[in-house]
């Protein structure tokens, strides 16, 4: 019998958790990387920031549960011990979830408001920082883990791998593009052989200097001055997923052509899969 301060895996609150958890690792997975390379920041108080909030506050209580919700061992018997599970938790999966309930978000923010963007050394920093919120995709490893546990109970089950590669397909595309975006938000200097990252603000004076300019930098809707900008993000993740998928010649200019490129290269890849 499982006593009352420790949870049951198999209960009826273990598995709205589980789906709760399952359905919040998808979100992240969409929108950490969206908003850590775009740069896109929601307002304080807004209804998506006590939604997020409301997902930051559950992945510290799922990390305090995991050191009371019993496991089933080796020999298929069910262990209660609050000492073994925690010290199963602490050798396992701990560290992950430990890293990935860090409020990078709050800290990048309060970085970014004091950041001069101007000067190289903070572009890299802010990179970095960006990077780090991306901290909490990393308990999608349990997506995997969790689904197995229900496997039998999902209707067509035969069709689940072809439903993970479906998914493995869209997630690698999804962060594909927006880490190649956050990579073409740099120029580079070259200067005497050697080169180094250049920001936004332009070309340092050296005439010995060529500055190598990035994807982002040579399309007509960039402009130094983020303000100036008449595009939306929209166009900046379409255009950033079409140079990365290359889906269709380069001919294709509009946002509605490159959409059509990036859908008939996604299935063409399933049907090749």
């Amino acid at each position: 019998p499982v006593p009352a301060r420790i949870r049951d895996p198999d209960s009826t609150f273990s598995v709205g958790w589980d789906i709760a958890q399952v359905t919040f690792l998808l979100y992240v997975s969409i929108v950490v990387p969206y908003r850590a390379c775009f740069g896109v920041e929601i307002q304080l108080f807004s209804l998506v920031w006590f939604w997020e909030t409301t997902i930051d506050v559950y992945f510290l209580a799922d990390l305090v549960l995991n050191f009371r919700t019993a496991y089933i061992d080796s020999h298929g018997i069910r262990v209660v011990d609050p000492k073994k599970i925690a010290h199963r938790y602490l050798t396992g999966w701990f560290l992950l979830d430990a890293i990935s309930c860090i409020p990078v978000s709050h800290v990048s923010r309060m970085m970014e408001q004091k950041a001069d963007e101007a000067a190289p050394d903070n572009i890299r920093a802010l990179k970095a920082v960006r990077l780090l919120r991306m901290s909490k995709m990393l308990r999608l490893v349990r997506i995997k883990r969790i689904l197995r546990k229900y496997e039998s109970l999902i209707v067509l089950q035969e069709y689940l791998p072809l439903v993970f590669m479906v998914l493995t397909v869209v997630f690698i595309a999804h962060l594909l593009t927006c880490l190649w975006y956050l990579v073409g938000l740099t120029n580079q200097m070259v200067v005497a052989g050697r080169g180094r990252e250049l920001g936004r603000a332009g070309a340092w004076k050296d005439p010995r200097s060529t500055v190598v300019f990035s994807w982002v930098h040579e399309q007509p809707w960039f402009a130094h001055n983020r303000s100036e900008l008449a595009v939306t993000h929209r166009t900046m993740y379409v255009s950033s997923m079409y140079f990365v998928l290359n889906a269709l010649d380069s001919y294709a200019q509009t946002d509605n052509e490159k959409v059509m490129g990036v859908i008939a290269l996604v299935f063409t890849i399933i049907i090749r899969g």
